[in-house]
């Protein structure tokens, strides 16, 4: 994964040799037809979400693939979680490149944003 320091993201984005399940601008903008979002909206309390790290990139795109229609979420993540650990560091490099993009993207978009961990009860 060292890959990503040599070469500039935009440059591993653009040379990937991947087939991407949704276009690069999908994946990179915040959802805005989950419930969270749809919530948040409907409060008109906007909290930016976290940028989303790899492999949320990769399963976001892998799940809008037809062989994940119609399963549950669950054995969705499962599925996706076991083709990412047997996936190639070159596939994981574009989605590691993705996901500089997105924290980039995310800090313009939300230049005063910081994580503040809040404990579940």
């Amino acid at each position: 994964l060292n890959i990503i320091m040599s070469q500039s993201v935009e440059s591993i984005i653009n040379s990937a040799n991947y087939n991407f399940t949704l276009d690069i601008g999908t994946l990179l903008n915040n959802s805005t037809s989950t419930r969270r979002a749809k919530r948040l909206q409907a409060q008109g309390n906007v909290v930016p979400p976290r940028p989303p790290n790899a492999f949320m990139l990769y399963r976001r795109d892998k799940a809008k693939s037809p062989e994940f229609a119609g399963l549950k979420s669950s054995d969705t993540s499962k599925r996706i979680s076991n083709m990412w650990k047997n996936e190639t560091n070159e596939v994981k490099s574009i989605f590691f490149a993705l996901a500089n993009l997105a924290e980039r993207s995310h800090s313009e978009r939300y230049n005063n944003y910081r994580y503040i961990h809040r404990s579940r009860m």
